[in-house]
């Protein structure tokens, strides 16, 4: 009834895979959706060259040309937002919160979201209704709903071990539940401090370690990693200092570019924030630390204190070798 109730044409295009028992099922799955819609469903047959991340797969593909691609078969829990991508592409109707349609609105750099999902997933369908309203809303953003089940490699690509899983342009992973309203100003701050902060603790949460050193040994994400760290959170405090030392050890002149901010650091309200980033600049042989160091020594917390003591000796004596 869903389906005959459409007000328009919605192309279904498959993008099959030879002699794949996984095609077959899904053209036949095509194929009884449009038998079941009237007319209102068309299947038809898509290029072999696509840009698609695999295949077998399909395109919901509305009268503006705006292609929602499924590496996916719609069944259980993900018939729900199917339904809707179809109305979406039917009426260009796409109902969200004024305030994120603004944000939506002002995204002028293409964008590529995947979400993972299972069919039994009972939260993945929130996740895959909100990324097919983002994306309705503007055409540079392109959905993608992947199967975690059918395309297991991919996921593995990413370190997903759980779904729903929403990654932007194949590089920040987000975990669980997510708003539209918190996707979309991630998607329209990419490249700024708050996308970084979240790219980092993607990757610590996935057990990405020494992909987020390579990544801040590069020059980029520093000032996102020193944001985690001042976190009050044990585990991300402690995983932003692993990527510290991990970049010390990879590139100790990325480390020296953000000896000023860790030297403001050490004037930080938190006192286990003060002690372990007086620990970690006595490592690093860089004379800027060593006014605020000695200064430090003095600090009213005596666990600082000795930190700042015992980094001040370990940094003069590499000063003094070299």
């Amino acid at each position: 009834q869903e389906l005959k109730r459409l007000p328009d044409v919605v192309e279904l295009v498959l993008f099959g895979k030879d002699e794949d028992p996984f095609s077959r099922k899904l053209g036949e799955y095509l194929d009884a959706l449009s038998e079941a819609s009237n007319g209102k469903l068309a299947v038809v047959e898509g290029s072999r060259e696509t840009n698609l991340p695999g295949r077998p797969a399909f395109a919901v593909r509305g009268q503006d040309g705006k292609d929602i691609h499924y590496l996916a078969l719609p069944e259980a829990n993900e018939v729900a937002p199917f339904l809707k991508a179809l109305h979406f592409a039917a009426t260009g109707e796409t109902p969200l919160d004024p305030d994120v349609e603004a944000v939506v609105a002002r995204i002028s750099s293409a964008a590529e979201i995947w979400v993972f999902v299972s069919p039994f997933c009972t939260n993945c369908p929130k996740v895959v209704e909100t990324v097919l309203s983002l994306s309705a809303n503007n055409s540079l953003l392109n959905a993608t709903i992947i199967d975690v089940q059918r395309f297991p490699k991919l996921a593995e690509g990413f370190g997903i071990k759980s779904v729903p899983a929403t990654v932007i342009d194949l590089d920040l992973v987000l975990i669980g539940q997510v708003s539209s309203d918190r996707l979309a100003a991630l998607i329209d701050k990419r490249g700024e401090e708050l996308y970084e902060v979240e790219l980092i603790r993607s990757l610590m949460h996935r057990n990405l370690t020494s992909e987020a050193v390579d990544w801040v040994s590069k020059g980029r994400g520093q000032d996102a990693l020193l944001t985690l760290f001042q976190e009050p959170e044990l585990s991300t405090r402690m995983g932003a200092l692993v990527i510290l030392e991990g970049v010390l050890e990879k590139n100790l002149q990325s480390v020296k570019n953000m000896v000023p901010a860790l030297i403001e650091l050490l004037s930080h309200e938190d006192a286990r924030i003060r002690g372990d980033i007086a620990d970690f600049l006595g490592g690093v042989v860089d004379s800027r630390a060593v006014p605020a160091l000695e200064s430090l020594t003095n600090d009213s917390d005596p666990d600082v204190a000795e930190a700042a003591t015992d980094a001040l000796e370990e940094l003069q004596d590499s000063i003094g070798d070299e």
